[in-house]
């Protein structure tokens, strides 16, 4: 982690847009949560600006930014599925939705995709994220619900379940638009 910022240059301007976020991420996946939870931290609330925007699409948008630095860490804590941090990852999400920033549809695809594949746990940050897409109208690509999915089906949940239903039908709607 010490070498992260020599490789960014000389001016370390790369490394004060990027290096938060990498250096989180690398900590979240060697199962360091808790220094991966601090950097985050200690950049969300630095007050610096993310310059990403001005090189990736041109003009400031912040709450994209924003959303996709607690996209890292929510996605980095869920990485080994322990308890603890999938924990942190609703911790995450429930922090970013209470300061309004909400998920794309591609950043919620994304999580959905990693929570789905939670094999012992509650299974409770796949539904929340699941619940923050359907409380902005927004449909996860087909993978992310064919995962959702199969995901609830291995679960305890009686076949009339509202939830399992709900996105059965929607699985339902997003396959035959693909040819399946």
């Amino acid at each position: 982690m010490s070498l992260l910022p020599k490789f960014c240059g000389d001016d370390n301007e790369y490394f004060l847009c990027f290096g938060p976020l990498l250096s989180s991420r690398c900590y979240l996946h060697a199962g360091d949560l808790d220094r991966g939870h601090k950097v985050f931290e200690d950049f969300a609330n630095s007050g610096r600006p993310a310059f990403i925007e001005l090189y990736v699409v041109g003009v400031l948008v912040n709450n994209y930014m924003v959303a996709y630095e607690f996209q890292t860490l929510a996605e980095g804590a869920m990485v080994g599925y322990t308890p603890r941090g999938m924990q942190l990852a609703q911790d995450t999400l429930v922090n970013m939705t209470a300061r309004n920033f909400f998920l794309s549809r591609k950043m919620g695809t994304d999580l959905l995709l990693v929570a789905a594949a939670e094999k012992t746990g509650g299974y409770t940050v796949a539904n929340y994220v699941w619940d923050l897409m359907q409380a902005r109208n927004l449909i996860p690509f087909l993978p992310a619900v064919e995962a959702y999915y199969n995901g609830l089906r291995e679960r305890d949940i009686p076949a009339d379940d509202p939830r399992l239903v709900k996105v059965g039908q929607v699985l339902d709607s997003l396959r035959p638009r693909l040819g399946h």
